[in-house]
């Protein structure tokens, strides 16, 4: 239990949980109502399914470049300043007709949420609470949250027939009761260090184990396979079926939330299951269980299967990230700032090449198009057991 004082910290932190919430709401707003966009605007879907990795591009830009924005106008007024021109753009976004406008818009947005996720952690690390793994997991309930709801609210939305625009100006609502609270609370929280640890070319000197790089390399394409798996499913899924007829808007909506859901149960039960089992055991149990539920989605087309198919997909997803991230941050020693900066790109990366993907399906055989997350938790499932075989058995690796 929390005592007052502890509490009050926690609420001292609620403008960073809420920048963490902001970046699925921005991202999800649109996966469920492409198809309304598509016809209103006349911009072919296969094409306008690549926003999103237009906003990965972008996202990734943002979080390798905050750093060193906000050495010259510190942490605050980055992400304050970030989230003016959030909006800006935003509006701008809700009047475009064209592709390449969405394109432009979703890479300036990715680039500011970027920024604006690389200095909320930054407060989040100097916070004042000193139980940082418990407060960094309270952080990151935010974004399966953000992931589970965003979806319903687009869809109440939609349903007013109000216009595609209108599930936008939700997130300008949303940024800007953040600003306030960002002026309200961390205003007056003393500014973060500027002089703390920097990226240099040093750290690069823990890469002389010939055994544990071949085990981080694992760990990173784990990372870009599950990444592409986890945004292909939230993304292209939901509108397969609406194409398909199997799933109505609503029923695509409890769909996603169902997954998210299931993240959000899955990780807490991880979290009790790490006391008792190996973590690459977990991910070996997980990424099959993620891989037998993809499957019943290419077997079966009935709503129910489909349903159950989705909950324990879930299940299996949700320990797999952060499970792959953790061990891979442990495989060396040192050099923590370049562990973070790869396994953030290895991220971005998967999650950039999904639409890619997405697109190659859709215009040449959407039918085929299930079958990509199955195949990718597969792959994974591989890269995993190589990464036990290589930490169990391949230390004469080691130079």
């Amino acid at each position: 239990m929390l005592d007052k004082y502890q509490f009050k910290l926690y609420l001292k932190e609620l403008p960073n949980f809420f920048s963490i919430f902001f970046s699925p709401s921005f991202f999800f707003i649109a996966s469920i109502a492409l198809i309304e966009i598509s016809k209103e605007t006349g911009i072919n879907m296969g094409n306008l399914t690549l926003i999103f990795t237009f906003f990965y591009l972008g996202n990734t830009i943002g979080k390798l470049l905050s750093y060193y924005i906000s050495r010259f106008i510190g942490s605050f007024y980055t992400i304050i300043i970030s989230y003016f021109l959030i909006i800006a753009v935003i509006i701008l976004l809700t009047i475009s007709r064209k592709i390449f406008l969405f394109y432009i818009c979703y890479s300036a947005v990715g680039f500011f949420i970027g920024m604006i996720w690389m200095q909320a952690f930054e407060y989040l690390m100097k916070s004042k609470i000193k139980n940082k793994s418990k407060l960094l997991n309270t952080a990151l309930i935010f974004y399966p949250l953000g992931s589970l709801l965003t979806p319903i609210i687009s869809s109440k939305l939609l349903k007013l027939n109000l216009g595609w625009e209108f599930i936008y100006y939700y997130t300008i609502i949303l940024a800007a009761i953040i600003i306030i609270l960002y002026f309200g609370i961390i205003k007056k929280i003393i500014p973060i260090n500027q002089n703390e640890e920097k990226l240099t070319f040093r750290e690069f000197i823990i890469f002389k184990s010939v055994r544990k790089n071949y085990m981080f390399i694992l760990i990173l394409l784990a990372i870009i396979t599950y990444c592409i798996a986890q945004n292909f499913l939230t993304t292209w899924y939901p509108t397969y079926f609406r194409i398909n007829n199997i799933l109505t808007l609503q029923f695509s909506v409890y769909m996603i939330a169902l997954f998210w859901l299931s993240v959000i149960i899955g990780r807490i039960i991880t979290g009790f299951l790490i006391k008792i089992i190996r973590e690459d055991i977990i991910l070996v149990i997980l990424s099959t269980i993620a891989l037998c539920s993809l499957l019943l989605f290419i077997i079966f087309d009935n709503r129910i299967i489909i349903f159950i198919g989705i909950i324990f997909t879930g299940m299996g997803f949700s320990g797999i990230y952060p499970l792959l991230v953790s061990e891979g941050l442990l495989i060396y020693e040192k050099g923590n700032k370049i562990k973070i900066v790869l396994i953030m790109l290895s991220s971005n990366l998967g999650f950039m090449l999904s639409p890619f993907i997405n697109k190659y399906f859709a215009n040449k055989n959407m039918i085929f198009s299930i079958d990509v997350p199955p195949v990718l938790i597969f792959i994974n499932c591989l890269l995993i057991i190589m990464y036990m075989i290589l930490k169990n058995k391949g230390k004469k690796l080691d130079p």
